[in-house]
């Protein structure tokens, strides 16, 4: 019986990928003077984090979310692979998230913030990039806008920029298709501080479906992917 749920699961994740959903609204942009108030920027920051790791394929589980780390804010969660070209990907992704989440919200970011995650992915993209494997493991979306990682990043090789950039439209992507679910997420972590992924999974809903895929992706049946939700919050 558990097979045949698999399989069935199987063949509907298959059909999803093949099958273009509806372009998603641009998130509502908030006042700029939201961003100088530190929990502000935190919250949509650690949210952006928070929503690309809970539709990743790879993460069987994300822990709790806050606002109030050392260092600011902080997103717990673990991958089943973290030594792979693919799991590179989504790494990159759901580190590039957090400054896609500002840029949505506030139309600018503070770089000094986001630095340590910048460096991150581009730890990835440089791993990415030496493989010699510079396509994604899911469909690249249709939207165009990016970064110039060129721009912000000192002498970048334009193999990184190009990797860097793809995967900065992924997160963006992302991020418009939960459409208020993003922002359910950044009220929940004003309001907590810190939030369980319980407290997560109200507002998202259940990872089952993502986990499920997930046991195929962790078996190598599948290559790991975002399950982006088909209609916009």
């Amino acid at each position: 019986m558990i097979w045949l749920a698999l399989l069935v699961l199987l063949v509907l994740f298959v059909l999803s990928r093949q099958w273009e959903p509806p372009e998603s609204q641009p998130l509502p942009r908030q006042p700029v003077d939201h961003s100088k108030v530190f929990a502000n920027r935190a919250a949509v920051h650690e949210a952006g984090h928070t929503v690309t790791a809970w539709c990743c394929t790879l993460v069987p589980e994300i822990g709790d979310v806050t606002i109030e780390a050392e260092d600011g804010g902080a997103t717990r969660m673990w991958l089943y692979s973290q030594d792979t070209t693919e799991s590179h990907w989504c790494d990159m992704v759901i580190y590039l998230a957090g400054m896609a989440a500002e840029i949505a919200a506030f139309g600018k970011v503070k770089t000094r913030g986001c630095g340590p995650d910048i460096e991150r992915a581009l730890s990835r993209a440089k791993k990415i990039a030496d493989s010699g494997n510079t396509k994604p493991p899911w469909k690249s979306p249709k939207r165009q806008r990016s970064l110039e990682f060129d721009k912000m990043i000192h002498s970048l090789d334009p193999q990184h920029a190009k990797v860097l950039s793809e995967g900065y439209r992924m997160a963006y992507s992302i991020l418009e298709a939960h459409g208020n679910r993003f922002y359910k997420v950044v009220s929940v972590l004003l309001t907590k501080k810190t939030a369980s992924a319980t407290d997560i999974e109200s507002v998202l809903g259940p990872r089952a479906y993502v986990k499920i895929i997930g046991i195929t992706v962790a078996a190598g049946w599948l290559r790991p992917t975002f399950i982006i939700p088909t209609a916009q919050a």
